[in-house]
């Protein structure tokens, strides 16, 4: 098991939350673009990022601990964040601040806007939150990397040093 177990299951933890509230996301702008013949780019935007986050993040549940992954793990985490961001954003201006009610889809309920608003948020904030402990590991699993290098190097040159004296 790695040293850094309980931070392995944060980053587990966070790629599944990652993955419910896109899926949640998704199942209520559906439900939204499907009731309407209107099309508003902001709700097609959200919907997009939203399902194309829920695969990725399913293989993320996958590799999650695979080593070579985490250089390609951290840059589409990136990417994704600032599509959450966006995403956030638009339904923040949207759908808060008494705008809720007159705003696309009229008629909907104003609790299932709030609710795309605050999942927007939570998969943006656990993106964020998996690539610190994603940085953290790499940073830490390098750094312990370049200390047993310079333990081998160090003992190699020793080796070798002890070998030419006493020839």
């Amino acid at each position: 098991m790695p040293p850094n177990n309980a931070l392995y299951v944060l980053v587990k933890a966070s790629h599944f939350m990652v993955f419910a509230s896109a899926t949640i996301v998704t199942g209520i702008l559906g439900w939204f673009l499907h009731r309407t013949s209107a099309q508003n780019t902001h709700v097609i935007f959200q919907e997009t990022v939203a399902a194309v986050t829920v695969p990725a993040y399913l293989g993320h549940l996958v590799f999650a601990q695979v080593d070579s992954y985490y250089e390609q793990s951290l840059m589409v985490g990136l990417a994704f964040s600032y599509l959450w961001l966006t995403s956030f954003i638009f339904a923040a201006q949207d759908w808060t601040g008494g705008r809720c009610a007159s705003a696309f889809p009229r008629g909907s309920s104003c609790s299932q806007k709030k609710a795309v608003v605050a999942f927007d948020f939570l998969a943006f904030f656990f993106l964020v939150f998996g690539m610190l402990i994603k940085g953290y590991l790499k940073y830490t699993q390098n750094k312990k990397n370049r200390t047993q290098r310079r333990e081998y190097t160090d003992g190699v040159i020793s080796t070798s040093e002890n070998a030419m004296r006493s020839a």
